[in-house]
């Protein structure tokens, strides 16, 4: 996996992802990284929604989204980064 061989400030990871889900890859970093994590997806249940959080993602937002609101959650999430 990539995010093993960078370190990112944030991970904007969408879950719809062709070889592996999205909430697995979300585990998968969890288990070695805190890095802040927003999740971009089209997946709108709320399942889906209440997965990414448990499992660690710091925001969530369904696509298509509103380009203010999505830069708003992405400097949020990378604030904690900062801050840490």
């Amino acid at each position: 996996m990539l995010f093993g061989r960078e370190n990112p400030d944030v991970v904007i990871l969408d879950l719809g992802l062709p070889d592996v889900d999205g909430i697995e890859v979300l585990k998968q970093i969890r288990r070695s990284s805190d890095v802040p994590i927003l999740i971009a997806s089209v997946r709108d249940e709320a399942e889906s929604v209440t997965a990414g959080m448990q499992h660690g993602a710091d925001d969530y937002v369904v696509k298509p989204f509103d380009y203010n609101d999505f830069v708003a959650r992405f400097n949020k999430v990378s604030q904690r980064r900062r801050t840490q």
